[in-house]
This record gives structure tokens, C-alpha cells and sequence, in this order.
């Protein structure tokens, strides 16, 4: 009987990470709308960012947070493919929620807009060059480790709304 649990136990571990993905945007769009997405790695049956799946906006588009549930492994928001003047935005509507569980990466041309509200929860965030986060009325809980960028000379504005912090962070 104990060889049936385990077995049981390794076939789930294998198949939850056997449908993780990376969506990458293709289009200005909704978070729970397909045709904003494409599946770049892995398998993902209906094309909208799940809690196991990685997600890239990575042209001059604008992803909008529209739903309360939405989720994601890891996010990078990354504007250096496109050109000058033009950003990549993950842009949170009223009522609005992303956990990212794992890292959000900000690269150079990659923003967040939180001018409606919502809530975004990121476990770290790495912060390589960009606009960054225009934060509205916005929440921005933290559970993880992470650097709040700023200084003299920064790109990026270290202001928010309404920011959590319920881990360690530097």
C-alpha cells in the first residue's frame, strides 16, 4: 500500500511541473484573455498565466491586471527589445490582484502602473533599469527578500501608496 502512495505522490509532483510554462505577451491586452499571450517553453492549455507558469512582456505593450485571482510563478517586465520612448507595462485595474510567487524582474523600459489601484504581491523583486512602478493607488505587499531601488540619479521612485512588507528585505 505504501509503494501506491508513494508512487501516487511522485506522479503529481511530476505532473504539476510538466504543465508550467512561459507566456510571453504578444499583444496589448487583458491578463485572463489568450490572444495577449503565447506559450514561448513548456505547455499551457488555455494560453493565460497561471500560479506555476513564468511570464515575459517583453514588447511596447500593456498587460492589465483584470481580474482579483490572477497569478504567475515569476514575471519580467522588459522593454529592451523595443525602442526608444516605448515601455513594456503590467497595469492594474480597480480591484485588481497579481501574486507573483517567485521574482519580478524589471528591466530596462519595463514598468508597472498602479494609478487605478490593485494589488500586486511579488515575493522579490529585481530591479536592473526602467521607469518602474507608478504607484496611484496601489498596494504593493512584499513576502520576500528584496531591494527597494532609489537614490540620487535613480530611475525609479521609491514612493508607494500603500506598501506591506511581511518578510525580510534589504
Amino acid at each position: 500500500m505504501k509503494k501506491i502512495y508513494l508512487s501516487f505522490i511522485v506522479l503529481l509532483i511530476f505532473s504539476a511541473n510538466a504543465f508550467a510554462a512561459t507566456l510571453t505577451c504578444v499583444a496589448t491586452g487583458n491578463w485572463n484573455a489568450a490572444a495577449t499571450w503565447a506559450v514561448t517553453a513548456g505547455a499551457d492549455a488555455d494560453v493565460i498565466p497561471d500560479s506555476d507558469d513564468d511570464v515575459v512582456i517583453d514588447i511596447w505593450a500593456t498587460v492589465t491586471v483584470n481580474i482579483a485571482n490572477a497569478a504567475c510563478a515569476n514575471i519580467t517586465i522588459d522593454g529592451s527589445t523595443i525602442g526608444a520612448g516605448e515601455t513594456a507595462v503590467l497595469e492594474f485595474a480597480l480591484s485588481s490582484q497579481l501574486t507573483s510567487s517567485g521574482t519580478t524582474t524589471f528591466k530596462l523600459q519595463g514598468s508597472v502602473d498602479m494609478t487605478l489601484g490593485g494589488t500586486f504581491i511579488s515575493g522579490t523583486w529585481v530591479y536592473n533599469a526602467g521607469p518602474g512602478l507608478t504607484y496611484g493607488i496601489g498596494k504593493v505587499i512584499f513576502t520576500g527578500n528584496f531591494t527597494l531601488p532609489g537614490g540620487v540619479g535613480s530611475a525609479f521612485v521609491a514612493s508607494f501608496y500603500d506598501l506591506e512588507i511581511n518578510d525580510a528585505g534589504a
